[in-house]
């Protein structure tokens, strides 16, 4: 049996193994001029993986869960996503990452649901928040899954359809909304 830092290389190995070969799929996807059913099943099987291989542990909302939970719970989106992309749009209402770490304590009695692209890096911070007894649950397929469900983004200017999908090979969007990289 190998040493356990030849063990987390391997693993580490293997997450990034598993990352490209994903995102070799999600390419095929894009490139391939796919109907909104289909993009949308891409962005399924994408977070699928993830949450199966990468934190299976974290519970999630689909988006219609989530907008149900919305009309009888206290709940606070967290977008995990960077300034870049969160300058471009965000869903209603949602905080970013740094926001809610400044001010946990303000969120105390809301159920917490993290967000990003696709929902990989929005499941590992609420792993994260897990381990400091914070009750996060992941959106599942992240904004993808948002504006598969029509919903709406808003920026600085007010209601938009424009989304930044963090590269061209994450262009899953439904036609409807314009994409930014």
């Amino acid at each position: 049996m190998g040493s356990p830092n030849k063990l987390f290389l391997w693993s580490r190995a293997g997450l990034l193994a598993f990352a490209v070969f994903q995102l070799l799929g999600i390419a095929a996807v894009h490139a391939s001029k796919s109907t909104d059913a289909e993009k949308f099943a891409a962005i399924q099987k994408e977070y699928g993986g993830y949450h199966k291989e990468v934190f299976p542990e974290i519970p999630d909302f689909s988006v219609e869960k989530l907008v149900a939970r919305q009309k009888t719970e206290k709940i606070i989106l967290v977008d995990v996503r960077t300034p870049e992309e969160y300058g471009v749009s965000m869903i209603p209402g949602a905080i970013t990452a740094e926001e809610f770490e400044a001010n946990t304590d303000k969120y105390k009695d809301h159920k917490i649901v993290t967000y990003c692209t696709i929902g990989y890096r929005s499941g590992v911070y609420a792993k994260k928040l897990r381990k400091k007894n914070i009750r996060a649950i992941n959106l599942a397929g992240g904004i993808l899954a948002w504006a598969h469900a029509g919903k709406t983004f808003t920026s600085e200017t007010g209601e938009t359809r424009k989304v930044h999908v963090y590269g061209k090979n994450w262009s899953l969007l439904p036609d409807a909304y314009q994409p930014d990289w």
